[in-house]
């Protein structure tokens, strides 16, 4: 087989077995990605491209960081390159490209950081589950992608070994070694030094044990009120931590705030009648099962057998589908929780 261009299962969990192709030892049971990269390499005679999620970049489990360093060593990386988000449509994992190639007569590898360079493209989808009334709606939705001038450009700087700053760079194996054999483009990045505005702010904190509220305070410089004056501060941000239902009939009414989001679990006393009146009042929410599902993520990760690298790359997309989720209540003027929902099924 002269090349090969494979887009495998991320993160998925195997069993480990003897074999010719593993070397120089096999993938970890917990996850089959540099197991991929390996069958391909025993099969190609010259080249193989692989799409896959940034952390084989920079993993830091045992198993495949012999393997990077392997692959590394015998010269058989040309080239990474770091895509930009939101790539897909059915997930905001970050993901890169991985050129494999054989017989090189170097072992520097070309770095390309292209997370800046996508463009927004607008895709109408039917819902395709739960009834009629999610499908026959229209979901909106709002991908990244590369034009193929931009490709012509990438491939140009990869093939000539061309240096951009912020974008592209040749590196040595010395220099990835003083990495600790990461691989992750921006490493290795010359950027031009940019300066970080924001305007000053101030937290308010409140918590019916006064102990952990003066902590806050000693540790931080924050504010203390009464816990029940905090409804009826003025501030850009309210983050319920602790109690449920405390956004209510009466609380609400008093928030002077722009945005509702916290780690506190049923916020919402009434879910459909509290985020409406967070509508109403311009307020905008972030479905608190979406802003604290980190917990839950790392949990769930170890039904696969748990890999670090996995759950942080999942969890790192919070963002991501909070993003997607205020898209979709602003194209379909509902409410954030409605979007969340109606998401969901998309997914299920």
């Amino acid at each position: 087989m002269s090349g090969l261009i494979s887009n495998p299962p991320y993160n998925m969990k195997w069993k480990p077995y003897e074999d010719k192709r593993f070397i120089p030892e096999s993938a970890p049971k917990s996850n089959a990605n540099y197991a991929f990269i390996q069958t391909a390499l025993a099969e190609i005679d010259h080249q193989a491209v692989f799409l896959l999620p940034m952390g084989v970049l920079s993993s830091s489990n045992k198993k495949e960081k012999e393997i990077r360093k392997w692959l590394l060593k015998e010269g058989y990386i040309q080239c990474v390159i770091a895509l930009p988000d939101k790539m897909f449509e059915s997930t905001a994992i970050p993901v890169c490209l991985l050129l494999i190639r054989k017989n090189r007569e170097t072992k520097d590898v070309m770095m390309v950081d292209a997370r800046t360079l996508g463009n927004e493209e607008v895709r109408y989808q039917k819902g395709q589950f739960g009834g009629s009334a999610h499908t026959n709606r229209e979901y909106i939705k709002k991908v990244t992608v590369l034009f193929d001038e931009r490709i012509e450009q990438l491939v140009d700087d990869v093939v000539h070994y061309k240096d951009e700053q912020g974008i592209s760079c040749r590196v040595t194996l010395d220099q990835i070694q003083e990495q600790d054999w990461v691989l992750t483009p921006s490493r290795y990045m010359e950027t031009e030094e940019k300066l970080s505005h924001r305007r000053d702010y101030r937290e308010i904190v409140t918590d019916i044990n006064k102990d952990n509220a003066q902590r806050a305070v000693d540790d931080f410089g924050a504010e203390f009120v009464e816990p029940d004056d905090i409804f009826s501060v003025d501030a850009d941000i309210f983050a319920p931590c602790a109690l449920g239902g405390v956004l209510n009939d009466d609380t609400i009414p008093q928030l002077k705030v722009k945005a509702v989001c916290g780690s506190a679990n049923n916020q919402l006393k009434d879910e459909d009648k509290h985020s409406k009146m967070l509508e109403d009042k311009g307020i905008l929410y972030a479905p608190d099962y979406i802003v604290n599902s980190g917990g839950v993520i790392n949990t769930a990760d170890e039904l696969n057998g748990y890999n670090e690298e996995r759950a942080k790359e999942s969890i790192e997309s919070i963002d991501q589908i909070l993003k997607h989720i205020f898209d979709i209540s602003d194209e379909h003027n509902e409410t954030p929780l409605e979007a969340s929902q109606h998401l969901s099924l998309i997914h299920i």
